[in-house]
């Protein structure tokens, strides 16, 4: 795997641990992938901010944990 790559997964793998969260899910790595500068010009261009994506996972999660 890529350096890029593990430093995606290790960010997930943060953001997890902070949301309380057993496992990784796919909200991890799409916030993840926000934080990631050789694809945010792709993600700025569809208009995709870190605020809006996690306002959207918040609106679609709630109070649900990965367990």
């Amino acid at each position: 795997m890529s350096n890029a790559g593990m430093k995606v997964l290790r960010e997930a793998q943060s953001i997890q641990k902070t949301m309380h969260d057993s496992y990784i899910a796919q909200d991890h790595l799409l916030l993840a992938l926000v934080k990631e500068p050789s694809i945010l010009s792709v993600l700025k261009e569809a208009s995709l901010t870190e605020a809006t994506l996690k306002t959207a996972i918040q609106q679609l999660r709630g109070d649900r944990r990965v367990d």
